[in-house]
Parts: C-alpha cells; structure tokens; sequence
C-alpha cells in the first residue's frame, strides 16, 4: 500500500523504462509467434486462445472504457481488423455460382422464348433464279427485327433485352432445314440449304436479309398424291413441319448448335387461297388437254396440246397466262355414245355449258425441253382441273319462225290411236342461233333432228316429232355490237304433230279463228346437230333449246265472212225416195297463210236452226288465197238430219230458193267432221259459216221479152213446172 501512495489518481503507466522493455518483449514474443503461425496455422486466421487471467483482466478492464488509449492498445487493433480481400473474394465466389445457375440453366430457355415471340419476319420477295437437276436455286429477300415489346412476361423481356445488348449481333452458320408432312407418313417435302446469315439483334432494329438458298425436292410421289388430293378437294387440312440445326455465334464466342422446330397448319380457305404470297418466277409451259369420259372412274379423253407464253408470276399479283391450246382431230372417244346413255361425253360438255353449269377441262404437264426431268415428270402426274366460265345459254335460240306451213290430215280411215292418224306438218324452219362471244370457230350444221314440245300459255298443246334428219343450210350473221349468229334455215317435210291436250287445242282454234288474235306457241326442244367443220363431222345430241311460233289470225276483218263461199254450180247426181245426192263446185278464199290436205271432211247444212243435208269434201287441196272450182258432194236428207221438222226446214228452203228470194245456209262442223282427227273436228265445232245460196237462172227463151230484173220467172209452161213440184214433193 505504501508504494502505492506516490501513484496518480488516474491509473499512470509504468516507467519508460520498465515500459520499454516489457514492450519489446511483447513484440519480440509476438513475431516469434507470427513466424510460427505463417508455417503451420491455417490460412484463415484465428483469435489465439486466451489464459483466465487474461479473461478476468479483459472484464475488468471493461470498467476502463473511457479512458485514452495508448499506443499499445493501438497495436492490439492493427492486428485484429477485418481483412477485405478475403470478403470480395467470397462475394465473387457467390455471384459467379448464381451467374452460372442463370446462364447456364435458365437464361437459355427464356432467350429461346424471348427470341420467338419478338421476331418479326416479313417477307419481300422469293423468286426462282434457275432450276437445277435436283431443285431450284431461289432468291430470298425479307426484312427481320427483334420486336421487344411483343414479349408477354417483363423478366423475359427485359433479359432478352440485356442480352441482345450485350451480343448485339448473331451470325448464323449454313444449315439445311428439312420440310415433313406428318400427316403423309412424315414424307420429306424438301430441303432448303442456307448460307450463313448475319444479323443485328437488338432491339428494333430492321435488318434486311437478302440471299440465295438451293431448294431440292424430297420424294416426288409423296408430294404428287398430296397435290391430287388437293386438286379433287379431298385435303381439309395440311400440316407441315419443318426442323433445322442452326449453329450460331456472336462475335468470337460459339454459341453453338440450336435445334429448331416449327409446325403450321393450312386449312379451310387458307388451302384455297389466291396467289398474295411474295413468290415469283417463270415458267414456260407445253401442256395436254383432256375431257371427262362418260363415268367419273374412266380415263380422261386426250384432244390435244397447249403451249403457254412465259408465265410471269410476280409477288402478290394476279398471275396472267395466256395459252395456245391445238386440236388436230376429234377422237372418237369423245362422240362415242356413253353405255345405257343417248349422249356421248362431248353432248354432256355442250349441255354443261350451255345450262351455266360449271364445266371443267383437264389439264396437266407434257414433255418440255426447258425443264428439268424431276420438274417435268411431276407437272406431268398432275392433272390440273380449269373451269371454263359459262353464264349459260338459256337465251340461245333469239328467233324461231315457220313460214310456208302446210297440214296435212291423216285419211279417215286410219286407226284414230296409230301414229299414221296423226296430222302432219310441213314448214320451213328459220333459226337464229346466238353464239359466245368467245366463239368464233366457223360452224356449218348439216343437218338436224329434234323432238319440239308446244305449248299454250304453259299448257303443254302437243309435240312435233323430227327423228329423222332434215337437211339444213347456216349462214353466219355478224353481230357489230353484238354477239355472232346463226341462220339456221332446214325444211320440215310432214312431221307428226300429235295433240296431246284437246281443250288447249280447242282454246287455239277459237283464239285464232272466232277471236281474230295473234297467238304465240313456246316450243321447247332437244336438238341433235350434225357440224361439220375442219376437224370432221360429229354430232351435238340433246342441245337445249327454246323459241317461240307465232300463229296469225286470218287477214281482214270480217271473221269467216272472208271465205267468201260461192257456189258456181249445182248437179244432181242421185235420188231416193228420201234424199237427193248434189255434185256442186264452189269458190272460197282461204284468208289465212296455211295450207292444207285434207283427204276427208263432213259438215251439217243448217236452215232455220234445223239440219236438212250434210256436205261432204274429198281429196281437197286449200291453199292461201283463192281456191277455186273445188268440188263438194251434197247429201240432202232433211228428214233423216232434223225429222219433221228437217222437213219443214227443208221446204222452206226450196221454196225460197225457188222464189228468187236471197237465202243461205250455214256450214256447221261437228266432232265427226274429220274422223281420224276428231280433236279438230270438237274444235271447229263452235264455227258457224254462213254460206249464200246462187240465184237460180233459168236459160232464155230468146224472144228478148225477158224482164229487166234478175229474179227468176218460173212460169214458162205450166205443164213443165207442176211435174218438177209433184216429183219434189214426192222427195221431200
């Protein structure tokens, strides 16, 4: 304690001295230890153990917290500060294990799908420079950007972006794509081989990619049965896949091979549609043009080659070709009559076309010297169907008229039900034939034949038949404006018209004769044609068509008053006890423009509502105009027409007769007028005509006392007149 007096009040370090020397001892210590611990301690440095009574001085010393350091607690702090290095080294260590967990694994997978949802490729143009003996060497101009902001998840986006900065350019090396069609046993369509392409792939920026790719074929047979389903409609849908291999690098750095893959799906109209693409080359091409045959199964008929101008086929453009089709000969296939048909297949084409139905020629590839074999082989096994555009011809006939017309009745004693009781007709035909504007092949048609159906007011009336051939003439008439024509003129020599429908023919008669109207008639009919042209005649069966007959009233104004009926002379050729048997001949004009034969007909005489004879025409030829001298066979027969009160009838109508007085008689047809055509018997039954009788002029005595009047002066000698009376009488 003593000692301990003298000492400061605030604690006070020992002696310089004695400081001195436990200093130096310490540090000669400490590098002692220092030179033991760099040789056999590990590299990181450990805090050395300390004795308990350091431990008790270091708590007691936690009391002196406030006092100054010294120089010695100085060098304690140098030897315990944090080493630096060793921390960097340890955060670098970390950041290069996360960098690799991200680039290695991660990164890859998300610039994959950085890379496919911001690329944008728009095609330029894709043309063909050459063929070659494989393929076809193409040119590819297209544009490629890098579109950032088509990426859907930011982390994505954003280290796309970081690492197209980063590169900033790719360069791709030359690979070979290879183009499957999965769903055809994964046939090889093709393979493109492309050079090297290098591109810059930050963002937004537009490359323009512009080079040249040999393309060769896979398996041709593959590709032509997909090319035939197509063309016949039956490919729905068309998946194609195509792979690549393409090795990439940036810079001096290898990226490496990427593996690429990529499906599209064709379907619907995409299958279908217009030529828009940026594709463009061109092609000469000689070709060969068939026809269907009679059944979809058989082959198609060959009728000759086409040669095509350069096809010049220009991006997103209509693609124009012009071609020069020959045809040397009709081949007898094609106007062959098709089994259990009466068409050939060149009737069913015709008809095809001229309803505005789609008609189809087929065409596919022919030897070419400017092709390669692969190229012309395949265009060679593809059979290309063209439509020829038709809007139909259903106005095809622009006139048709009969002039010269000429009825002929059957003889009465003809089966009424035989074709040979069937009136005939006789015309001469004239048709106007419209052509396509297209059309321009000179035609002469020989001859043809038709079944013509008629009708009244789409009352089907009857039918005229011509199965035999009628000779015809044609005449081209050249339009102007318009479109071409023909003159089709043929003469129809007595052709069966059978009437079908007797209230429509009794309706035309009455039109025509009691009415005074101009009708028309719609005839509609299959017609056979025989052309003969450059390549040979051949026949058109069953050609649609349709015109009209135009049936004129009879000239003049006053109804059947135009006949005009005059008796020039009188003749009695027989009696009985109750008839009188007439011969006379009689004037009439025919107004109308027909004629007519007819080998019989019979007629009521009426006078006052009563029959009292009938009249009776044989072998009458009438023809327009004035017929004159025709003979008529009267039967007078009051008794038996009208009984008692024909017999009254009957004497009043010689009495006036005899009197001089002006009397006539009217001419009635009935259903048995014509008995082998009773239809126009029924229809002329509603026809009244009235008929004047002549005056009765007797021969002059001479003695030229005769009275200045032109009435009849019976009495000459009384003897004579009373025994014509009691012998008329005794008749009547």
């Amino acid at each position: 304690m003593d000692g301990d007096e003298s000492a400061p009040l605030l604690g006070q370090s020992a002696s310089p001295s004695k400081s001195h020397r436990e200093s130096h001892t310490k540090r000669s210590g400490q590098q002692d230890h220092d030179r033991q611990a760099s040789e056999t301690t590990p590299l990181l440095a450990r805090e050395p153990q300390r004795t308990s009574q350091e431990d008790v001085r270091s708590i007691a010393s936690s009391h002196d917290a406030f006092r100054p350091a010294t120089s010695e607690q100085e060098a304690d702090g140098k030897g315990n500060r944090v080493r630096w290095p060793v921390i960097i080294s340890l955060v670098t260590l970390c950041l290069a294990a996360i960098a690799i967990l991200v680039f290695g694994f991660a990164a890859p997978s998300a610039l994959d799908e950085y890379a496919t949802q911001a690329a944008v490729i728009e095609p330029i143009a894709v043309s063909i420079a050459a063929f070659t003996s494989s393929g076809v060497r193409a040119r590819v101009q297209a544009s490629f950007t890098l579109d950032a902001s088509r990426v859907e998840k930011p982390i994505v986006r954003n280290l796309g972006r970081l690492a197209t900065w980063v590169g900033r350019e790719v360069e791709s090396g030359e690979s070979d794509i290879q183009v499957y069609l999965p769903e055809y046993g994964n046939i090889l369509l093709g393979t493109a081989t492309v050079p090297p392409i290098k591109v810059v792939i930050r963002n937004g920026h537009q490359n323009s990619v512009d080079f040249f790719a040999d393309l060769k074929a896979g398996d041709v047979d593959g590709i032509r049965g997909v090319a035939n389903d197509w063309l016949e409609g039956r490919l729905e849908h068309l998946r194609i896949k195509g792979q690549a291999s393409v090795p990439l690098r940036s810079g001096l750095l290898s990226l490496g091979s990427h593996d690429v893959s990529e499906t599209l799906v064709l379907q619907g109209q995409s299958l279908y549609m217009p030529f828009l693409f940026p594709f463009a080359f061109f092609l000469d091409l000689i070709l060969t043009r068939t026809l269907p045959n009679c059944a979809p199964g058989d082959n198609y008929i060959l009728i000759g080659n086409a040669t095509s101008d350069i096809i010049e086929i220009e991006p997103k453009q209509p693609v124009v070709a012009s071609v020069t089709g020959f045809v040397y000969e009709v081949p007898d296939a094609l106007t062959t009559i098709c089994p259990g048909k009466t068409s050939s297949p060149l009737d069913l084409l015709i008809q095809s076309y001229i309803k505005g139905l789609e008609t189809v020629v087929y065409v596919r590839g022919g030897s070419s010297p400017t092709l390669p074999d692969w190229l012309e082989s395949f265009f060679h096994s593809i059979t290309v169907p063209v439509s020829i555009p038709s809007k139909g011809l259903s106005n095809l006939i622009k006139r048709f008229s009969m002039s010269n017309v000429h009825f002929s009745l059957p003889d009465p004693f003809e089966d009424p039900n035989s074709p040979e009781a069937q009136p005939r007709v006789s015309a001469l035909v004239k048709t106007v034939v419209g052509l396509p504007e297209e059309m321009n092949v000179p035609l002469n048609i020989s001859r043809v034949r038709t079944i013509a159906d008629i009708y009244y007011s789409d009352a089907k009336l009857g039918y005229i038949d011509l199965q035999k051939w009628q000779n015809a003439t044609v005449h081209r008439i050249e339009g102007g404006q318009h479109s071409p024509a023909l003159l089709v003129e043929f003469a129809i020599k007595k052709a069966p018209l059978q009437i079908v429908d007797e209230d429509v023919f009794a309706d035309v008669v009455k039109k025509v004769i009691m009415d005074r109207e101009t009708i028309y008639l719609d005839v509609k009919a299959n017609v056979s044609a025989e052309l003969d042209t450059g390549l040979g005649k051949f026949v058109l069966r069953d050609i649609p068509a349709s015109g009209n007959i135009t049936v004129k009233a009879p000239l003049g104004g006053g109804g059947f008053s135009d006949f005009h009926p005059k008796i020039e002379s009188i003749r009695i050729s027989q009696t009985t006890k109750s008839s009188i048997s007439l011969e006379t001949l009689v004037n009439f004009t025919n107004p109308t423009s027909y004629s007519a034969n007819v080998p019989y007909v019979d007629m009521e005489v009426i006078y006052n509502g009563s029959r009292v004879a009938h009249v009776l025409g044989r072998r009458l030829s009438v023809s327009p105009g004035l017929n004159s001298l025709v003979e008529i066979v009267g039967l007078w027969n009051p008794f038996h027409g009208g009984g008692s009160e024909g017999v009254i009838a009957g004497r009043e109508l010689i009495s006036s007769y005899i009197s001089g007085l002006n009397t006539s008689v009217r001419l009635s047809p009935h259903s048995g007028s014509i008995p082998s055509f009773p239809a126009l018997g029924k229809a002329l039954s509603m026809l009244q005509i009235e008929v004047p009788l002549p005056k009765l002029h007797l021969p002059d005595d001479g003695d030229e006392n005769g009275t200045p009047d032109d009435r009849p002066h019976f009495i000459k000698e009384a003897t004579v007149w009373s025994t014509l009376i009691t012998f008329m009488r005794g008749h009547i």
